[in-house]
């Protein structure tokens, strides 16, 4: 079948005729929707997010003379591809990326191993917990509403992406910066087709996906899916060379809606990879016909895995059974105690009030875990809700930020904390158990050795942990709660189970079938085989390599700064007079860090969306300095008289009481 002309596409309408009416009726609700929303309160709302790069007449970047074709086959599981290749399902795949281009070891996507939140990473290299992406669905506390990506508020996912290491670097002023590789690549043409996120790019397609509705919800014909996808990708290849996109963001979702309704490998989502192999031939021939085949990177990735589960988990009743009022409407004019944001898949987040927060006024402020574990109820009682949660039957972990630098992991009875501390723009990680190791790691002879508490760079505990069944769990569980739109609590089921909406199979979670996703590449200079270990975000910098396009300058760190975290993990203990300008330096870092913080936070309006995370910055970067500032006191350090002097002419901000946290 050629996807160059519709004929497959007008002989299915003929197939529904019988339905048109009931087609009209859902095209007119959905218009009704779509026009009586308020979309104007979004641009009017959001306009004060980070200040991403217009389409400019001028590239910003000279790039090399290539071209990026990547496609997400949503939902695809890394055993499921590479065993349809091994097994000759996918003879064209298997041409193309086995024998002749390469493919990853294995790719870890990110918690939560969800669409939207991987989406990112691949244009954008961040975490979800560093992109303002953290779940399909959030709680936003300056407006007291929850924010849906899979409802009307997909609209705004582009506008509210961030890049917190770009916020949080003192040498970037402003908040001016490309997000995504769309945007560094403006000026040139590039195009997202049935993308969740496609920030920056020239051509987006389709406007509004009805036909895709249609195909998923009236028709049940979820194979049309990337049929229509693959139209627009030859359209928009046939174009004069001129016009080609030099980057394209597909996304293929007949997968994932398949193994979503039928199970992991079910015959309807291989048949799905087995209609891609039959395009990719034809894409090729195309790509040659223009004479740009040998200048072009084709990426096939998937986005997350999935597994089977057989029974719907419900938070709700045990909350409210413990004296808990959950948020029900309108969070501005009732009294709640917190909002569950749960998305039928394997994980959930709940917010919770701070101190002094609720009321009428909803779910203000953040508690911090002594909170949690003493929530207030009616009257003079409390309610250990950390506790309530490990109890249940139907939850795996119950995961807690804990102030800045931790995340506290919990299962029914397990405990482990994970430390993240940030020394020259590079985030250590340590992993400390209690009685016995939520995660499965520290029985493992070459992860027990990192089980101490001890902080180690991303890389190693990837290394050591991307085949576990929890892979990269440290890394991942930690970075969620990054910024500041995570909730105070991530709930993962247990592997049998899902939230909100019966499925036969879902993703969401940390376990491997969700995290581990194939990763095929092809084009000019790659090398051939197996590429090892890497992480979905990892794409980002393999295409903007590809281009040319700089990144400025990569540290993977040094053992000094290494020892810095660690010493401050473990409140001064370590301390020598080897690390003394390395401390000296990261006191620099972290006041210039300070500095840029308080001219944002002047010149942001306080109804902004970014500003609740410039005033946490704020007080992460004061927290920072005097806890480096008291692990040198008294230590005969030689540099001390240096760092405290610089502390003394501090910003004003930092001589303010620091409050708690």
């Amino acid at each position: 079948m050629s996807y160059r002309n519709n004929s497959k596409l007008k002989r299915e309408k003929g197939k529904v005729r019988n339905k048109t009416l009931k087609f009209l009726i859902f095209i007119c609700s959905f218009t009704f929707l779509l026009f009586t929303f308020p979309f104007s309160a979004f641009a009017h709302k959001h306009t004060n997010k980070p200040d991403h790069p217009k389409k400019h007449a001028a590239p910003l970047h000279d790039i090399n003379d290539v071209y990026v074709a990547l496609f997400i086959l949503d939902g695809t599981p890394r055993d499921v591809m590479y065993g349809m290749i091994e097994n000759g399902l996918v003879p064209n795949i298997k041409k193309y990326f086995w024998d002749s281009g390469a493919h990853a070891k294995a790719m870890i996507s990110t918690f939560p191993s969800a669409s939207a939140p991987a989406y990112q990473s691949f244009i954008t290299g961040l975490f979800p917990g560093d992109s303002g992406i953290p779940y399909l669905e959030w709680f936003d506390r300056i407006n007291q509403k929850e924010v849906d990506y899979l409802g009307l508020d997909y609209v705004r996912v582009n506008n509210d992406m961030w890049n917190l290491k770009t916020i949080q670097d003192p040498n970037v002023q402003g908040l001016k910066y490309p997000v995504s590789i769309f945007e560094d690549l403006a000026g040139y043409p590039t195009a997202s087709v049935y993308s969740e996120v496609s920030r920056g790019a020239g051509d987006v397609r389709p406007t509004l996906p009805l036909a895709a509705m249609q195909d998923v919800f009236l028709t049940h014909r979820e194979e049309l899916l990337d049929v229509r996808a693959y139209r627009e990708i030859m359209e928009l290849y046939s174009r004069p060379l001129s016009k080609i996109p030099r980057f394209t963001l597909v996304g293929l979702y007949s997968v994932d809606v398949m193994e979503h309704k039928e199970g992991v490998g079910s015959k309807g989502s291989r048949d799905a990879i087995i209609q891609f192999d039959k395009f990719l031939p034809e894409f090729i021939a195309l790509l040659k016909e223009k004479g740009i085949f040998e200048k072009t990177y084709i990426v096939v990735v998937g986005d997350h895995g999935m597994h089977n589960i057989s029974k719907n988990v419900d938070i709700d009743p045990i909350l409210i059974s413990a004296g808990l009022k959950p948020k029900k409407t309108n969070l501005k004019k009732e009294v709640a105690d917190y909002f569950l944001s749960e998305r039928g898949v394997a994980s959930a987040q709940l917010y919770f009030k701070g101190e002094g927060g609720g009321g009428k006024g909803g779910l203000n402020g953040r508690p911090t875990l002594a909170r949690l574990d003493n929530y207030p109820v009616d009257g003079d009682r409390t309610v250990n809700v950390i506790e309530v949660l490990r109890e249940s039957e139907d939850l795996k972990f119950v995961i807690a930020r804990n102030g800045f630098d931790r995340t506290e992991v919990y299962s029914d009875k397990c405990h482990s904390t994970i430390t993240k501390i940030g020394v020259g723009g590079i985030d250590y990680y340590g992993y400390k158990v209690g009685d016995c190791d939520p995660l499965d790691y520290c029985g493992d002879k070459a992860v027990k050795p990192m089980c101490d508490g001890r902080l180690y760079r991303d890389s190693d505990w990837l290394a050591e942990t991307y085949d576990k069944k929890y892979p990269d769990g440290v890394v991942q569980l930690s970075q969620i709660f990054n910024d500041g739109r995570a909730g105070d609590i991530f709930l993962v089921a247990s592997d049998d189970g899902g939230f909100y909406r019966s499925k036969m199979a879902t993703h969401g979670s940390l376990i491997k079938d969700d995290m581990v996703v194939p990763l095929l590449v092809m084009g000019p200079g790659v090398e051939e085989g197996e590429i090892g270990v890497v992480r979905t975000i990892d794409v980002h910098s393999m295409m903007k390599k590809w281009f040319n396009i700089e990144e400025g300058a990569v540290t993977t760190g040094t053992p000094e700064q290494r020892a810095v975290a660690n010493l401050e993990a473990n409140g001064g203990r370590g301390w020598n007079r080897g690390v003394a300008k390395a401390v000296d330096a990261e006191l620099v870092r972290r006041r210039a860090q300070l500095a840029k913080f308080e001219i944002l936070e002047r010149e942001i309006k306080k109804k902004a969306d970014i500003y609740p995370l410039i005033l946490e910055q704020i007080e992460k970067a004061k927290e920072g300095i005097l806890s480096l500032r008291g692990h040198i006191s008294g230590r005969g350090n030689p540099l001390k008289l240096i760092a405290y002097g610089r502390l003394l002419r501090r910003p004003a901000i930092l001589r303010r009481s620091t409050g708690s946290r």
